[in-house]
């Protein structure tokens, strides 16, 4: 028996973040480019798509990042988008993977960690060309 798996991509508004259900690869290649050149779901679209907190078919989010740091923390872009919709993620569904994808030189040594105030969350694995670095408890995130 085959698993099906449902894909979600993030829309933006100024002041949050959803994950919108994707029906297909046309689909995907349907949607319009942003100002930034990344595809995003139409602000109609964000009405009358399936959300993946409603569904509750979410497990796993690749998380972007400007830098990466050894402990699980990342440098975004300064909005809290990410780290607000985890935060909901934690309070309406099981435990979300979360996964940041590093180049090399996004890659921070110990002495030079990336802060991290009480709404950071960190990230449960970072893969980068060289290697799949886990952080906090395993036990219950998928087993890469």
């Amino acid at each position: 028996m085959a698993i099906i798996r449902a894909c979600y991509v993030p829309w933006y508004s100024p002041d949050t973040m959803k994950f919108l259900r994707l029906d297909s690869l046309e689909d995907y290649e349907s949607l319009p480019l942003t100002a930034w050149k990344i595809k995003q779901p139409t602000d109609r679209d964000a009405e009358i798509r399936e959300e993946a907190l409603e569904s509750g078919n979410l497990d796993l989010v690749i998380v972007p990042g400007l830098g990466f740091g050894d402990n699980g923390s990342r440098l975004g872009r300064g909005k809290g988008y990410y780290d607000r919709y985890l935060a909901k993620c934690s309070k309406k569904t099981s435990q979300v993977t979360t996964i940041g994808l590093s180049f090399s030189r996004q890659w921070c040594p110990k002495d030079s960690a990336i802060p991290m105030d009480q709404y950071d969350l960190p990230l449960h694995y970072i893969i980068t060309p060289d290697a799949i670095k886990a952080f906090g408890e395993q036990d219950s995130h998928m087993g890469i």
